[in-house]
């Protein structure tokens, strides 16, 4: 098949990786290389000659000034009341090309830009697991084909789809699905790289970057272990919520987070279905918290793309996870209403239930080596509450509590200086919470502002060994939820795509996603064109349906909001 291709735009799309998984700029003058890679694999990708048009004619993609890109500042410190942000250790940056990082940033300043999101779907594509021989290795390939799918799905959002994205989306589908839709699942979580996790997470975090390529490389060797997958999320969640203010590679981890998270969720409840058949299988310890940290994830995507449906969804959804298990999500929905002026009363309140619960003896109520709860940030999390509401006798009589000795204060090394900067500040702090300009409110206690998406949670902040000394039986110590918290049961509807778009578009039928579970009857939309499954299935993609095909078109239907 003949590969259309324009010189200018596509000869910057060829690229190499490092170790790291990180692409760097383009390296070759050869226009017809990148199509024709992805050719090679007997995809008959042709891109139209008017998309190359528009790439050739795309401001950003002629590669107008790049000396206008300057690195980031990690706290984005302006004013000091306002821009004030807990301050956490951070030890190694991987700065992204200043190409990759133009182009990103573009995006991100503009997600609607259809343009923009084709061209950086086939930037990620060369390096994804439709070509995994130019990859450093299967974990990167694998990281590479989930932000192609982000592109190619934001491309179908923007009613921008092409042939050519179709059969790329349906190729790069077809290589993710034997990763998260595995036949069978294993539960350990004495794999080396679970320990590396803690390690780096509790007394190495400069060793984050590495600890993240190992995670997704393990899982790329075997998808069948769930506890991998989650920490495929924790690792990235946390990288991307402490990055700079500016920097666009935010998106890439919040993007792999969110991926992992909507998986982990899944198998996690398949896992318990597993249990209630038969008690002798595992469920996943740590199932009670996924919900409302997928939210958060989901949340960032939402208020990026500017999908007020799926915001309202999400905070529902968030709502029934804090009534499955409310001592973990109070926190989860404290950060999450804290700016929001409607919600803030429902977070002040979820926030109180868990300050005032007599904690039975479960992961979230104390101190412990993995995931260690940090009760002084929720105590800071407390006096930023009731310093908005106007309460400051309160707060102020609040942070009294650092001289009572089982507060330990002098162990919390992350967090002390935000304590502190709050009894020397506090009347300013207030004097900005209550002067009717939410602009300059101060930042909570958890919370970092982004440039792009809504503000993220800094996991150092509420985790990480700090100034405390465990020993390594207290390391190999894991405390289980109580039974009644542990199992779910009815579990919550994830009530958006996994990038955070509202799921009920297209008649109100939900998008079809891979390793989702769908039964005979059962509808979905893709690309405009809804689909009624003939039997059970959970990897099936639905174009291209033929009569013996488990899928069978039925409408044609409209896929904007």
């Amino acid at each position: 098949m003949n590969i259309l291709v324009k010189p200018l735009a596509l000869s910057l799309l060829i690229t190499s990786a490092l170790a790291s998984g990180q692409v760097l700029a383009t390296s070759s003058d050869t226009t017809q290389e990148v199509v024709s890679q992805l050719q090679q694999n007997g995809l008959g990708i042709e891109v139209s000659e008017a998309t190359l048009g528009l790439f050739a004619a795309h401001p950003v993609l002629q590669g107008a000034d790049l000396a206008e890109l300057t690195s980031g500042k990690l706290n984005h410190i302006g004013d000091p009341i306002s821009d004030y942000t807990t301050p956490v250790p951070r030890g190694s940056q991987i700065e992204l090309p200043v190409f990759e990082k133009k182009v990103l940033s573009a995006y991100l300043d503009n997600p609607t830009d259809a343009v923009l999101a084709k061209f950086l779907a086939l930037y990620y594509a060369n390096q994804s697991l439709l070509n995994e021989w130019l990859a450093q290795s299967k974990g990167v390939a694998l990281k590479n084909s989930i932000y192609v799918d982000y592109f190619l799905n934001r491309v179908d959002d923007l009613a921008g789809s092409e042939l050519w994205t179709k059969r790329l989306k349906k190729a790069n589908s077809d290589k993710l699905a034997p990763f998260f839709s595995p036949s069978t699942l294993t539960y350990n979580e004495d794999r080396p790289v679970h320990s590396q996790f803690y390690e780096t997470f509790n007394y190495n975090e400069a060793q984050r970057y590495e600890t993240a390529a190992a995670l997704l490389e393990d899982f790329a060797q075997d998808p069948t272990n769930v506890f991998t997958g989650f920490l495929n999320k924790a690792v990235n969640i946390w990288i991307g919520g402490e990055a700079d203010y500016d920097d666009p590679s935010a998106l890439h981890n919040i993007l792999i987070a969110s991926y992992f998270s909507n998986h982990t969720l899944k198998m996690a409840k398949r896992m318990e279905q597993a249990w209630q058949q038969d008690s002798n299988n595992d469920r996943f310890r740590l199932a009670p918290i996924l919900g409302g940290l997928s939210v958060m994830e989901r949340g960032w995507l939402a208020e990026l793309h500017q999908d007020q449906s799926a915001k309202l969804a999400l905070n529902d959804e968030h709502r029934q996870w804090l009534e499955l298990h409310p001592l973990f999500h109070s926190f989860t929905v404290g950060i999450t209403f804290f700016d929001d002026k409607d919600l803030f009363m429902e977070g002040f309140f979820a926030w109180t239930r868990a300050l005032t619960t007599v904690c039975p003896e479960i992961r979230t109520c104390i101190d412990r080596p993995r995931f260690s709860f940090n009760i002084l940030g929720m105590i800071v999390g407390y006096v930023d509450y009731l310093t908005k509401l106007g309460a400051i006798d309160d707060a102020r009589s609040l942070l009294t509590y650092r001289y009572n000795p089982m507060l330990a204060f002098d162990d919390w090394t992350i967090g002390k200086e935000a304590w502190l900067h709050r009894e020397n500040n506090l009347e300013a702090i207030a004097a900005r919470y209550h002067n009717d300009d939410p602009s300059d409110d101060p930042n909570f206690f958890f919370l970092a502002d982004r440039k792009w998406g809504t503000k993220t949670s800094t996991c150092q902040s509420c985790h990480q060994a700090q100034n405390r000394y465990w020993s390594e039986e207290d390391k190999a110590q894991i405390i289980q939820h109580p039974d009644d918290i542990l199992t779910i049961g009815t579990w919550p509807e994830i009530s958006t795509s996994w990038y955070g778009m509202n799921k009920t578009v297209c008649g109100g039928a939900p998008t079809w996603e891979y390793g989702t579970v769908y039964n005979a009857g059962d509808v979905v939309q893709i690309n405009g064109q809804q689909y009624q499954a003939k039997w059970w299935t959970n990897a099936q993609w639905p174009l291209n349906s033929g009569e013996w095909d488990v899928w069978t078109p039925i409408a044609a239907c409209n896929v904007t909001n």
